[in-house]
């Protein structure tokens, strides 16, 4: 029997089942969808995850496909009650884009997270001033929409992958994105201590890379590992929302990553010195333990 997961991982492995069994079956769209009495575009977007299969649905499709034995039947079965579950991310359906969301599912349910960003601090290490800064800096459209939303949403992110979850973090942050004074010096020392703090985390690596050209140094993406199999998921930052890549280009980012933690150094030590000519610069008043978070 499977384990119990998410509903986003769920609904994955559902589609990705009921698609092998009607391949086994020999079955083609039309004929399954003359049985079920249903049209083709629906069971193109139960297969493709886009909507999910109702229980009367899922054992018809069953039945159809011959799956009889009863632990690969029943395995199905729970897995199509799981994927029906209301994710925690639907409280924000009308505060954030619908990408972004789907994302947060994943995140919420993968066992390991690797993030590159050579821009600006990765999300899921901003502090809430940093974070507002750049939500109030994005995209006009979208910020007078989903600003608040998203804030939101980023801090659940936030403590649901530090204090909830059990997944392997690796960031990659180049070190112009690490002295880039978003939101003013004092927000700017305020981040850079809360990352030294996020790099004592015992599930956490945060590196650096150095100013200069390597590859992958214009496309901020984040790697996902879902928790219940050794599936990769790779996403692209864009402008107010998150873009999921096709798997026949998975392994190419896989593989970029790798080369980047490779290549980068502990950022602990740059980090220090970046907060220190910070408060260099403050002048007198002005004490390493007083920014706080």
């Amino acid at each position: 029997m499977t384990t119990p997961t998410g509903p986003i991982t769920s609904r994955r492995r559902l589609r990705t089942a009921l698609r092998q069994a009607r391949l086994r079956a020999a079955m083609p769209l039309d004929a399954v969808a003359k049985e079920l009495e249903a049209s083709v575009s629906k069971l193109v977007r139960i297969e493709s995850g886009a909507v999910t299969v109702s229980p009367g649905d899922l054992r018809v499709l069953l039945d159809l496909y011959g799956v009889t034995g009863s632990a690969e039947r029943g395995e199905l079965l729970l897995l199509g009650r799981q994927a029906r579950q209301r994710s925690w991310t639907g409280r924000y359906h009308d505060r954030a884009p619908a990408g972004l969301l789907r994302y947060a599912d994943y995140e919420s349910e993968a066992r390991q997270i690797h993030q590159h960003h050579p821009l600006v601090i990765p999300p899921l290490l901003q502090t809430s001033a940093y974070a507002a800064t750049l939500a109030e800096a994005g995209v006009p459209r979208l910020r007078r929409k989903y600003r608040d939303g998203y804030l939101d949403l980023l801090a659940e992110r936030q403590w649901r992958i530090f204090t909830l979850a059990a997944a392997e973090l690796a960031f990659v942050v180049d070190e112009t994105a690490l002295a880039r004074p978003i939101g003013g010096p004092d927000v700017h020392r305020k981040q850079l201590t809360h990352l030294l703090e996020v790099a004592e985390h015992p599930r956490a690596r945060i590196v650096s890379l150095p100013v200069g050209p390597y590859p992958g140094l214009d496309v901020p993406f984040t790697m996902l590992t879902l928790s219940t199999s050794d599936t990769d998921l790779a996403f692209v930052d864009e402008p107010g929302g998150v873009d999921e890549i096709q798997e026949a280009v998975v392994g190419g980012y896989r593989r970029a990553f790798g080369w980047l933690l490779g290549t980068a150094v502990d950022a602990r030590p740059v980090i220090e010195r970046l907060r220190a000519e910070l408060y260099v610069g403050a002048g007198p008043g002005v004490e390493p333990g007083a920014c706080g978070l």
